[in-house]
């Protein structure tokens, strides 16, 4: 994280960190020794480091190395401002739209091949006549539905695939009540059967949420002695699920919406002014930011559940 970061520091701040780097490396350093030092560095460099002070203040065998936490955190908003990162960023715009433009053209040339067979055969089944076979004709066309439908999930899973291979890392979301779900990417690799991710064994293969229970969650699954105030680590694994899931979290926020505008509009007409107060304003944009978290939330959930279902329906039988 160092290297990258002093590549675009002024020269004589990349002689100090050269001269840590190279004495991490050179000799090993503990906690103790490398918070010392780190705690130089903020004096004497730009990097976003905290004032561990107080770290420092304990015996040096007795500090912990939870206390690098808020340097890392610090170092990687600095790492995001290089130019390494963000020529990788936009390398990754670039890349993006290519892979969408080739998933929608895919999509389209898919409904167009569909529509060639579909409406021949539902002009068929309207004319009738003594040749028309009512059972055959059903059979032929639930097995062109279910090739199209196939064909449909194997294009969105090689767009998860291809979105996968160029994106920088995926980034946990978070619902309106604070639970975090991990989405990792599918394996690259031919899906396990369904009878292996029932086991929920690999973990790109269900999504896992941490977090406390929702008061009105009603799951059968669920030990008697689990208590719904306490957090813990829940699963998801069928694609049935995930949109269960997702329709769910829309319909929370869509609610904590309509009680908020609710809300603002009382407020509004008991007010005279017709100027909105700075915690007014600020509050109109935690609430935008948590829409635009909950939609991402929502869409992740859905393309997971695309994934499962493609598995389910061919590779994973």
């Amino acid at each position: 994280m160092i290297e990258t970061i002093k590549a675009d520091s002024p020269s004589d701040e990349r002689r100090l960190l050269n001269e840590f780097v190279g004495k991490v490396r050179g000799r090993g350093m503990s906690f103790y020794d490398i918070l010392c030092h780190l705690q130089q560095l903020r004096h004497k460099t730009g990097l976003n480091i905290p004032n561990l002070v107080n770290d420092l203040k304990v015996e040096p065998h007795t500090i912990n190395a939870d206390a690098l936490i808020p340097v890392m955190l610090g170092l990687i908003d600095d790492l995001l401002q290089t130019r390494a990162v963000r020529s990788e960023l936009d390398k990754f715009k670039t890349e993006m739209a290519d892979v969408r433009k080739g998933y929608y053209a895919a999509v389209k040339e898919e409904k167009e091949r569909w529509a060639g067979i579909r409406v021949p055969m539902m002009e068929e089944k309207k004319k009738g006549g003594p040749s028309y076979d009512a059972e055959k004709w059903k059979k032929k066309f639930e097995a062109a539905k279910a090739k199209h439908d196939a064909n449909e999930h194997a294009i969105k899973f090689d767009y998860v695939k291809n979105q996968a291979a160029i994106a920088p890392r995926y980034t946990p979301l978070v619902d309106k009540e604070g639970r975090t779900y991990y989405i990792h990417t599918p394996s690259t690799r031919k899906p396990p059967a369904k009878s292996s991710r029932d086991e929920f064994m690999k973990w790109t293969w269900f999504v896992a949420v941490w977090g406390k229970l929702p008061e009105d969650a009603k799951r059968i699954d669920i030990p008697s002695d689990v208590k719904k105030e306490e957090e813990g680590w829940w699963g998801f694994g069928e694609a049935a699920e995930c949109e269960l899931l997702a329709k769910w979290i829309q319909f929370k926020a869509e609610e904590a919406e309509e009680t908020e505008r609710a809300a603002s509009s009382k407020n509004s007409s008991d007010d005279d002014s017709s100027e909105l107060t700075e915690e007014e304003e600020d509050g109109d944009e935690d609430g935008d930011v948590r829409v635009a978290d909950s939609k991402r939330l929502v869409a992740a959930l859905l393309d997971f559940a695309d994934v499962l279902r493609y598995a389910d329906d061919t590779l994973g039988k």
